[in-house]
């Protein structure tokens, strides 16, 4: 059985460590992940064609 107190307190604690990221680290996090966005979709789009080619 989950100890919901338990692990209240490793939340809690979680949060007091956790911090906010820089606004410089943010905005590398997000080039990332845009770029990953953009390659899987240009390679959903290729396989896309290629499926479709007939």
């Amino acid at each position: 059985m989950v100890n919901l107190q338990e692990e209240f307190r490793k939340t809690v604690r979680v949060l007091q460590v956790a911090s906010r990221p820089r606004l410089r680290d943010f905005e590398r996090m997000a080039a990332i992940t845009a770029a990953g966005v953009v390659v899987m979709g240009i390679i959903g789009l290729v396989i896309s064609f290629v499926l479709n080619i007939k």
